[in-house]
């Protein structure tokens, strides 16, 4: 079923947080991934709701379940709240790789700094595992100077995950922002062709775009 899925659903996500044996639950989840990974959260909600109808207990889903919700409704959602309790209460059934996660998960949900220590572990101990550079990079941002994070540590983390993961759009948007922010206008506008080419559209780019001109164009740029 994996392999009649197709790559691009299946790359980024580990063998060892498959945890279900229910076939539907599987391809829904999966055809979730597909929609998560090209930025079409709303559809991938909807995947995601009938991978948890099936199986009630298959933590991966609700984690991104809830992580969908993240992009598509504000932190206080009832529906967040709801969605990452059930996850965490799955949390013994997934890998020591995903623990280290959604323990930082949980944390940044929750606006709680305390989760960068699990978060700095992860990275050392799996340097090549993009989810964690990204939720790194997110807790910095925007649980902000309580981190104690620099620009620099920030664009470290958002570049680690875009580098290990290029195809995944949800990246592009933070990392688009932080080139405008490093003054490298040339990558930002490669980064929207980037994220257009992924996902058919540029939205949520409308204040990058903005940007460019005003922070660094010429006074008839900006006031355009």
């Amino acid at each position: 079923l994996l392999i009649a899925t197709g790559s691009s659903a299946v790359d980024q996500v580990q063998a060892e947080t498959i945890t279900t044996h229910s076939l539907p639950a599987l391809r829904e989840f999966l055809a979730g991934e597909s929609f998560y990974r090209r930025g079409d959260f709303a559809q991938a909600v909807q995947s995601y709701e009938r991978a948890v109808g099936e199986d009630s207990t298959f933590a991966i889903a609700l984690v991104r379940l809830t992580e969908a919700y993240g992009w598509l409704e504000s932190s206080n959602s009832e529906r967040i709240a709801e969605y990452s309790a059930k996850a965490l209460a799955q949390r013994d059934r997934m890998s020591p790789r995903y623990q280290f996660l959604i323990d930082a998960w949980d944390a940044y949900n929750r606006n709680d700094v305390s989760g960068l220590t699990d978060l700095r572990s992860a990275v050392q101990k799996y340097p090549d595992d993009p989810e964690a550079w990204f939720l790194l990079a997110e807790t910095y941002i925007h649980l902000g100077d309580a981190t104690y994070a620099s620009l620099d540590d920030i664009w470290d983390a958002l570049d680690r995950a875009v580098s290990l993961d290029p195809d995944f759009a949800p990246y592009m948007i933070h990392y688009g922002e932080h080139q405008v922010v490093r003054g490298d206008t040339a990558g930002a506008r490669a980064t929207l062709e980037r994220y257009r080419s992924l996902t058919g559209e540029d939205r949520g780019w409308d204040h990058i775009q903005f940007a460019i001109p005003l922070l660094w164009g010429t006074d008839d740029e900006a006031r355009a």
